[in-house]
């Protein structure tokens, strides 16, 4: 069993209507613990996501740099999770107003160093935000 999930996240909660515009048909959703907003290509890609959503993954990526130029006071991270039988390997990268702040290879804790641009620090691997089901 595996699971993948591309999302964007960041402490402006405002930035719903804004995400939903640039990406149509992403899934928005606050996570409250750590006051982010958390903005997904689709809940999990890679049973139920169709080519639209795996493309708009790849939009995501591509145009974050350019999109958070619009907010220049807000940092952005984005996280790529690809897991497969228990081991995930995270990836992605932390943006402010363009400019790329820490770009993240792929490791077990990947995800752990790109939230510390978020003033996030995880204890352990595990975050909410990476739960099956979580953006539905």
């Amino acid at each position: 069993m595996g699971f993948r999930l591309a999302a964007i996240f960041t402490h402006n909660t405002s930035l719903e209507a804004k995400a939903l515009q640039q990406w149509p048909g992403c899934y928005v959703k606050e996570v409250k613990k750590y006051h982010l907003l958390g903005i997904a290509a689709h809940p999990d890609l890679t049973f139920q996501a169709t080519k639209e959503d795996k493309k708009r993954a790849l939009r995501m990526k591509k145009e974050l740099p350019a999109w958070s130029s619009q907010f220049p006071d807000d940092t952005f991270v984005f996280i790529e999770v690809n897991c497969h039988g228990g081991d995930c390997l995270n990836e992605g990268y932390a943006v402010k107003n363009q400019k790329l702040l820490h770009k993240q290879e792929p490791s077990a804790h990947g995800h752990q160093e790109l939230l510390t641009y978020l003033g996030i620090t995880l204890d352990k691997q595990y975050f909410v935000a990476f739960t099956d089901g979580f953006f539905e």
